[in-house]
C-alpha cells in the first residue's frame, strides 16, 4: 500500500510527464509520448494494458471491468475501452492476433480499432481529432510506464 507521501509524488510525476508532451492545439502526442518514455526495457503485458484501461475507465459511474472488454456489450464507454486497450496493445508491439484474442475479438477488429483510435488521436491537426480521447490514452500510457518504472 502507497503512503500518502508517495501518492503525491506520483500524482506530481504525472502532472510533469504529461506537461512535458502537450503540444500546439493543447494536444497530447501519443506516439511522441511512448517513443520518448521507456523506463523499462521490457514491454508491458497485455495483462497490464488492460487492467490500466479498466483502472481509467472505472472512475466513471459505468465502471468497465476486463469481463466487459472480452464481453459483447456495445456500450459506448465499454466499446471506448475495447477500442483504446487493443490500440494500446499494437502500439506496445503486441500482435494484432493477441491483443484480439484477449478480448474475444479477430485480428480485423483488432486492425480497425487501431485505426479509429489512432485517426483521433495521433494527428493534433486533423479534423477529428479528439483532445479529449488524446488526453485520456496519454494518462493510461503514463499509467502503464510509471508503473513498469517503479517495478524496474
Amino acid at each position: 500500500m502507497q503512503t500518502e507521501t508517495e501518492t503525491e509524488n506520483i500524482t506530481l510525476h504525472e502532472k510533469l510527464f504529461i506537461a512535458d508532451f502537450v503540444i500546439t492545439n493543447n494536444s497530447v502526442n501519443v506516439k511522441q509520448l511512448l517513443k520518448n518514455f521507456r523506463p523499462s526495457k521490457r514491454k508491458p503485458s497485455l495483462t497490464r494494458i488492460m487492467n490500466e484501461v479498466c483502472d481509467y475507465y472505472s472512475k466513471d459511474e459505468a465502471a468497465v471491468t476486463p469481463a466487459d472488454l472480452s464481453g459483447s456489450s456495445r456500450k459506448a464507454e465499454t466499446v471506448k475501452a475495447r477500442h483504446v486497450y487493443m490500440y494500446l496493445g499494437v502500439l506496445y508491439k503486441h500482435t494484432r492476433t493477441k491483443s484480439g484474442l484477449t478480448v474475444s475479438r479477430d485480428h480485423a477488429t483488432v486492425i480497425h480499432a487501431k485505426r479509429k483510435i489512432g485517426l483521433r488521436v495521433e494527428d493534433p491537426a486533423a479534423l477529428w481529432h479528439d483532445k479529449m480521447l488524446a488526453a485520456e490514452v496519454a494518462q493510461i500510457v503514463n499509467n502503464i510506464s510509471f508503473k513498469n518504472f517503479r517495478k524496474s
